[in-house]
């Protein structure tokens, strides 16, 4: 009798790695030294969230994103808050096969006071891009993404805090990964921006899922940027 192998479906799959802040003041290049990136695989994808407040149009968000010295793709971005500006992006680099910490380092088209970042390790996912959406404004966000059978979603939520206290809230559509400052701090070590990190797996196909999240405290501004991953 012939022996059959059961048909076993890709997948990918996200593990959120770590969350770190730089709060120096008046510059445009933010380096996280020896940043976790999540445990080694031959075909690991790490995303990266990257944000921060101020600006004056969408053309002074980040100009680029290095990992261990290696460029890295934009996903998303998204420029807008309310009365404050926000910029909330996400990144990746495919096929960093080895080590688990790397120094990664985020540029950006003008000053800054303070930079967050979040990554992720991601196996068994596709190359590029599957999906993408944003929201922004001073009130409850929300917004809708398409995720293929076996994909993921991530999702990088910030706002401007400024001097106010602002305690994480819970995602609906997508699981809570971390945050870039513990609740009842304000913004990124002294810094204005404070960030919220999601993802969520997908055994079946989403089609207009909805994704969002309520302000909690007071919040001058907030952008959400979102994309989904197809397994390879």
């Amino acid at each position: 009798m012939p022996i059959y192998t059961p048909f076993k479906k890709a997948v990918a799959v996200a593990t959120f790695s770590a969350t770190s802040i730089n709060a120096q003041g008046s510059a445009s290049v933010f380096t996280f030294s020896s940043h976790n990136i999540g445990t080694a695989s031959a075909d690991r994808k790490v995303v990266i969230a990257a944000s921060t407040t101020g600006g004056s149009s969408d053309a002074t968000g980040i100009t680029g994103i290095t990992v261990g010295g290696v460029s890295a793709a934009k996903a998303i971005d998204i420029f807008g808050g309310g009365s404050a500006v926000v910029h909330a992006e996400l990144w990746y680099l495919n096929n960093v096969t080895s080590g688990t910490t790397a120094d990664i380092i985020v540029t950006w088209n003008s000053g800054r006071f303070g930079c967050n970042i979040g990554t992720w390790a991601v196996t068994g996912g596709a190359s590029g891009v599957s999906d993408t959406a944003t929201a922004d404004g001073s009130g409850t966000l929300s917004t809708t993404i398409d995720c293929p059978a076996g994909g993921v979603v991530i999702v990088n939520r910030t706002c401007d805090v400024s001097q106010n206290v602002h305690n994480a809230q819970d995602f609906t559509g997508v699981d809570n990964d971390g945050a870039s400052a513990a609740d009842g701090q304000r913004g990124a070590g002294g810094g204005p921006a404070y960030t919220q990190f999601g993802s969520k797996e997908f055994a079946t196909a989403q089609d207009d899922l909805t994704v969002s999240i309520d302000p909690s405290g007071t919040i001058n501004g907030q952008s959400m940027a979102l994309f989904s991953i197809a397994p390879a």
